[in-house]
């Protein structure tokens, strides 16, 4: 993914001395600095480069500078811009919660509490990743000794209609040239600050398989959330329900093209009696492809884009 990063500085027609300005990104913190390129042109005092980020991590946050050089190789380093995130492919939200609502969209349908007599699932304005909005706060309580809980929400539709799945590698099907999948999918937790536990939440994906069937297709990963941290911290995981090597099974994979179903279970087995954590902003990312951007692309073009999804919508 190439992005655009430009800079105001003097210009060489100020500057006699300047030479050029190098971008330099960090992802450590600042403690080391790579090279993204210089710019040479010394014309008009903007300046811009062109990153290609393709292999950095999309849930890494990065530090940005510009170090301005001249002719006797003297440096001066500008201002550091910390935090940074790379945008790179097509970020699908599944659910954020914004409307604080059971939300239905391409990809969310409706949602419910797992073992309802021990969970407490509410919406959260005052504690959400980013500067508004709202996340999914869940309190839980598990007194007796093998006992569990947890949320589940629907993969695209209604619960009640398995024959309306997702499928995580070919989203759009014909209507869509060359295909639209799922390489990641990404949220974000963070705790609640009370205590020191940590919260092993086992997250689930299941196809659309009856529901009898369901535990056998089940692919399943152990997340932990640290209660003590009230940082937003991303989970990265493979949308590739099909890897053994990252994910594990009740007995067999699902399948890909039919998913139904994501389940956050949390047990006694492995928490606390009682606890509280908050997760917000659930997305599948296709991180080879990108959006389509209006400008780049003719009327026909553009006509042809919004037929094509509104005819999916109607098929919805």
């Amino acid at each position: 993914m190439k992005n655009l990063l430009t800079v105001n500085a003097d210009s060489g027609a100020t500057d006699e001395s300047l030479e050029g300005v190098r971008f330099e990104y960090s992802d450590d913190g600042g403690n080391t600095w790579h090279t993204i390129g210089t710019d040479y042109e010394l014309i008009d005092g903007i300046y811009g480069i062109t990153w290609d980020s393709s292999g950095l991590r999309l849930d890494k946050e990065y530090s940005l500078r510009v170090v301005a050089q001249d002719f006797a190789g003297n440096e001066t380093p500008g201002s550091s811009y910390h935090n940074c995130k790379i945008e790179e492919g097509l970020n699908y939200i599944f659910d954020n919660f914004n409307d604080q609502n059971i939300s239905f969209n391409d990809f969310c349908g409706n949602w419910g509490e797992l073992n309802g007599e021990g969970i407490v699932a509410t919406f959260s304005t005052t504690i959400a990743y980013g500067t508004t909005g709202a996340s999914l706060k869940i309190d839980y309580s598990l007194p007796e000794t093998g006992s569990y809980t947890g949320i589940w929400e629907s993969l695209f539709g209604h619960s009640d209609y398995p024959e309306y799945c997702l499928n995580f590698n070919d989203l759009y099907g014909s209507l869509e040239e060359g295909e639209k999948d799922f390489d990641l999918i990404i949220f974000w937790v963070r705790g609640s600050g009370l205590t020191n536990n940590q919260h092993i939440i086992k997250l689930e994906l299941k196809d659309n398989r009856p529901k009898g069937e369901r535990y056998s297709y089940t692919a399943y990963k152990y997340i932990s959330i640290d209660d003590k941290n009230t940082e937003w911290t991303p989970i990265v995981l493979d949308a590739d329900v099909t890897n053994s090597k990252f994910w594990s099974y009740n007995q067999y994979p699902p399948d890909p093209t039919k998913m139904k179903e994501m389940v956050f279970v949390i047990e006694s087995a492995y928490n606390g009696t009682s606890g509280s954590f908050y997760i917000d902003n659930i997305l599948f990312v296709d991180e080879d492809d990108s959006p389509f951007i209006l400008n780049a692309h003719s009327d026909d073009e553009f006509l042809e884009f919004i037929d094509k999804r509104t005819f999916k919508y109607f098929l919805d």
